[in-house]
C-alpha cells in the first residue's frame, strides 16, 4: 500500500469524483445525510466554502501516493479544546485496506499540532468499518447513546449541529482516543 497522508483541500478540489462519492450509496448511507441529498457541483462547492471558513475546521484530501482516494474533516482544532474528525473513502478499491486508519492517525497528529485536548468521533453503530478503523488507530468506546429525538447525552464538547437530521432510535457511538492528545504520538507509532 502507498503511503497515506493528508492533503489540504480547496474549493478546486470539489470535482466531479467527489460528488460521485458523495452520492454512492455504500459512502452516503453513513453520512449525515444518509443519502438524502442529491450532491451536485455547485452544492459540494456552497458546502465546502461554509465548512472552510469555521474557525478550527480543516479540510483534508486522503492521499494514496498521489491519489486522492477519500477526504476528511476535522472539526474543533485549537488549544485546550477536543477535536472532531469524520472521513470517508471514496474510492472502492482502496476500503478495507488500512488508509481509513492511517489517515485517522494523520489528523490525530493535526490535532496534536493544535494543542488540542483530545479527538473524538461518533458514527452510527452499525457502521463496522469505521469502528474497526477508528479502534485500530487507538480510539475506544466514549459512550453509547440513543438519540431519543429530544434529549442526547453528550460526553464530549461537540458541534451543536452534529445531531441534526437524525432519527429517532437511532443508535450511535462515540469513540474518543484512549489517551490524550500530548501522549497520543508515542502510542501510535
Amino acid at each position: 500500500m502507498p503511503r497515506v497522508t493528508l492533503r489540504p483541500l480547496s474549493e478546486k478540489d470539489c470535482d466531479a469524483r467527489w460528488v460521485r462519492w458523495l452520492n454512492d450509496p455504500a459512502v452516503s448511507q453513513w453520512l449525515a445525510s444518509r443519502g438524502k441529498i442529491r450532491w451536485t457541483l455547485p452544492r459540494l462547492r456552497r458546502w465546502f466554502r461554509a465548512h472552510a471558513r469555521r474557525p478550527g475546521t480543516r479540510i483534508y484530501g486522503i492521499m494514496a501516493g498521489r491519489r486522492r482516494v477519500g477526504t476528511l474533516k476535522i472539526e474543533g482544532l485549537g488549544s485546550e479544546r477536543w477535536a472532531s474528525v469524520g472521513l470517508m473513502i471514496g474510492e472502492r478499491r482502496w476500503r478495507g485496506q488500512g488508509v481509513g486508519t492511517a489517515a485517522i492517525r494523520e489528523a490525530v497528529t493535526v490535532a496534536e499540532q493544535a494543542d488540542n485536548l483530545g479527538v473524538w468521533a461518533g458514527m452510527r453503530s452499525d457502521n463496522h468499518a469505521s469502528f474497526r478503523a477508528f479502534s485500530k488507530a487507538a480510539f475506544d468506546l466514549a459512550c453509547d447513546d440513543q438519540w431519543s429525538g429530544n434529549e442526547f447525552a453528550r460526553p464530549l464538547s461537540r458541534p451543536a449541529d452534529v445531531f441534526e437530521g437524525r432519527k429517532a432510535g437511532e443508535r450511535r457511538v462515540f469513540l474518543r482516543l484512549k489517551v490524550v492528545v500530548p501522549l497520543a504520538r508515542k502510542v501510535l507509532r
